[in-house]
């Protein structure tokens, strides 16, 4: 009993020491609150900006796989035919005051046919001539010099193999639905010539002729080399490597995308030059456009020597041919005439190797 009495004195005198429990907090601080958000943002950003440069990356690389195959498509069609893919020669091309074909569309009608070319020797009497003047097709008169080429084209028979010296032949190049399509701004916009002219390239419906596209939407670019030897971009009058418009200030067949004002999927300006993502292809006169186009094509270890027997450009993420702010440019300091071309001249062709342009070389 005792014992009983002190144990319960004992648990009473426990009982009125032990503290009472305290309210407990239910709710954040602001402070707390703006800390959690912020690095829930922070976190946001990051994610996004690996997501989006894995989703380049992906891209870059489905482009170089669609560079490449059209690459190894042009290489087939020089060892059968001695030459690489053009429905006409760059001459041919320059003399286009409308510009209606470019380089690339020329190419691909070449591998894939859709076209039927007469030549000024294609006599009268011929199986050239008797198959031109038998094919249905919008028609495109160019006076080239004191010569006349004529050009048919159909796009609803892009696909059925090329003719070739009187023989039609199988397609040298089949490409997915998505990687050759027609494209917004190349045929269908007004393009700035660079010395206050304008072009108005405007073709019908069922003349809009297809172009190869990179894994963003944009138009690949293509040019080929006219000969192995001699100043490695020119006009054709100085028997150049590569063909230089100097109308236009760029490469043969290249300004309907160079020079558009709407572009691609991007819909992008490449001519304006109040903007930041300004083409370092539109900086200085024509001889320094032209100093520019001589980087992009050089051999990095050959002065005056051309990469390649042609070339294949996408713009990359930006959709500009060659950003000024890209390579050695940035927000802080934008590629502009005082840095840009002196530059370039003065580290050469491997300051090319910086910007986010996919280029494939092909040939020797």
């Amino acid at each position: 009993m005792i014992f009983a009495r002190s144990t319960s004195r004992n648990s009473n005198r426990n009982a009125r020491c032990t503290p009472r429990p305290k309210s407990r907090r239910t709710a954040f601080t602001l402070t707390e609150l703006l800390v959690v958000i912020g690095i829930v943002v922070l976190l946001i950003g990051i994610l996004l900006a690996a997501l989006s440069s894995a989703r380049n990356k992906a891209l870059a690389t489905k482009t170089l796989a669609t560079m490449n195959g059209f690459s190894q498509a042009a290489q087939t069609y020089q060892l059968e035919h001695g030459k690489y893919p053009g429905l006409v020669p760059e001459r041919v091309l320059a003399a286009m005051t409308g510009q209606e074909i470019t380089s690339m569309e020329s190419a691909i009608l070449a591998l894939m046919g859709g076209a039927r070319v007469l030549s000024p020797q294609d006599v009268a009497g011929t199986a050239t001539r008797a198959d031109y003047d038998n094919y249905n097709g919008e028609e495109i008169v160019v006076q080239a010099g004191n010569q006349e080429w004529k050009i048919k084209i159909d796009v609803n028979r892009i696909g059925e193999g090329p003719y070739v010296a009187g023989k039609t032949y199988s397609p040298y190049y089949q490409p997915s639905e998505s990687e050759l399509t027609s494209t917004h701004g190349v045929q269908t916009n007004e393009i700035d010539a660079g010395d206050g002219s304008v072009h108005i390239v405007n073709m019908p419906d069922n003349y809009r002729l297809p172009d190869l596209i990179d894994g963003w939407g944009q138009p690949i670019l293509f040019a080929r080399r006219v000969r192995s030897i001699g100043p490695l971009v020119g006009e054709s009058s100085a028997n150049p490597q590569f063909l230089f418009d100097t109308s236009t200030s760029s490469l043969v067949g290249t300004s309907q995308y160079t020079k558009s004002t709407k572009i691609g999927a991007f819909e992008v300006d490449q001519t304006d030059a109040t903007s930041e993502q300004y083409s370092i292809l539109q900086i200085g006169s024509a001889s320094d456009q032209q100093a520019t186009w001589e980087q992009i094509l050089a051999h990095p270890s050959l002065p005056g020597e051309a990469r390649g027997a042609f070339i294949l450009i996408s713009a990359g993420a930006d959709g500009i041919y060659f950003s000024r702010m890209d390579g050695p440019g940035s927000p802080k300091e934008i590629i502009g005439d005082d840095i840009g071309l002196p530059q370039f001249r003065l580290l050469g062709p491997s300051i090319i190797e910086e910007f986010d342009d996919v280029r494939v070389f092909g040939g020797n």
